[in-house]
């Protein structure tokens, strides 16, 4: 399954699951890369921000199909890799978070893209209905919102696969924001370029959403 169900799977992962968000990213270098690697499939980790209630099993989606969740998303490349981060939050204002690695090459832009579809079909998956989408390339945004020319191929693509997607959801926003404002994505997606594929915590994505 590329899309686990996190609460199911429970909250508990190796111990580090009472972390915050921002402890987690900077105790990073505590934890092997190479300890037990997995490159098989995107994986799905979720860890708390300090105060947010996790409850033990998944409540059903039904409940909140008429309220809207927010999903922010980031995509990042550096010389050790490119990697993509999403958050996605309940109307309830409880927090979930992937974080993922690349395996193939790509470009700034298109590392957005796969996150943002990465997070799209997260939250599908969920069954959820209303979304608001917030990320910080304009670009990107602005490109799925039909305000800016896609005159690249690849992007044209990439962008198409974006439309698809949207079409899933009964209501569905895309914004840009300030890179401040969407720092935990960043965060895990900066993670995920920088550091290796580890097992329930960072999980390798070997090919591209378009070919």
């Amino acid at each position: 399954d590329e899309y686990p169900n996190d609460l199911e799977t429970g909250t508990k992962v190796e111990g580090i699951s009472d972390l915050t968000l921002d402890e987690w990213v900077n105790k990073n270098h505590e934890f092997d890369p190479y300890k037990e690697i997995e490159e098989s499939e995107l994986g799905m980790y979720c860890i708390h921000e300090e105060n947010s209630p996790i409850p033990d099993t998944m409540q059903p989606e039904q409940k909140d199909e008429n309220k809207v969740w927010k999903l922010f998303f980031d995509g990042s490349r550096s010389r050790q890799g490119a990697g993509g981060g999403a958050v996605l939050i309940s109307p309830q204002g409880i927090k979930y978070y992937l974080a993922f690695r690349f395996q193939f090459s790509c470009s700034n832009n298109t590392a957005e893209y796969e996150a943002l579809i990465h997070g799209l079909h997260w939250a599908r998956k969920r069954g959820i209905k209303n979304l608001q989408v917030f990320g910080d390339s304009e670009l990107i945004v602005n490109q799925v919102r039909g305000q800016h020319a896609t005159k690249n191929d690849l992007l044209k693509s990439y962008k198409n696969r974006v439309w698809d997607l949207i079409e899933d959801f009964e209501s569905f926003n895309i914004m840009s924001i300030p890179r401040k404002k969407n720092e935990a994505a960043d965060r895990l997606a900066a993670v995920g370029a920088t550091f290796d594929v580890v097992k329930n915590i960072i999980r390798g994505k070997t090919q591209p959403h378009i070919h």
